[in-house]
């Protein structure tokens, strides 16, 4: 019946996708298609941070974009070097904008060797409150 909508309490779930479940239901009450017009947020594609360890100094950018592009669009690849010397550190983040795709590539890289080395990959944890920088510093 046009103008009288329910609504399911059960369907709704909770957590950081709830909007996109809510937003989800009205749009079906409103007769409009589920994904027009929501964010990739509000449709649960949220991009993915991802670790990945025990990288050899030898290790490209591109070579490592490539290695993850097997499992979807990469959106950036980030390997961390010494301020100092510049030198790579032998860990990078990797960003990726389907937190599914993301996912599928945490699981098939984690352990797979290249250039020489098992890569530990695993979803990126937001920094902790520890002080960065030298410890000895004074004004």
């Amino acid at each position: 019946m046009p103008g009288t909508h329910f609504l399911d309490v059960e369907s709704v779930r909770c957590g950081a996708s709830s909007h996109a479940a809510v937003w989800q239901i009205v749009f079906r009450l409103d007769g409009i298609r589920p994904d027009h017009g929501l964010s990739d947020f509000m449709q649960g594609r949220s991009a993915m941070n991802i670790y990945v360890g025990n990288l050899s100094f030898d290790t490209t950018d591109s070579k490592l974009q490539a290695e993850f592009e097997a499992f979807g669009p990469v959106s950036k690849v980030s390997i961390v070097a010494d301020r100092d010397t510049g030198r790579p550190r032998g860990f990078a983040f990797v960003e990726m904008d389907d937190g599914a795709q993301a996912k599928t590539a945490i699981d098939g890289l984690n352990g797979k060797q290249v250039d020489g080395r098992a890569l530990t990959v695993n979803e990126a944890r937001a920094r902790t409150g520890a002080p960065r920088g030298r410890s000895n510093w004074r004004p």
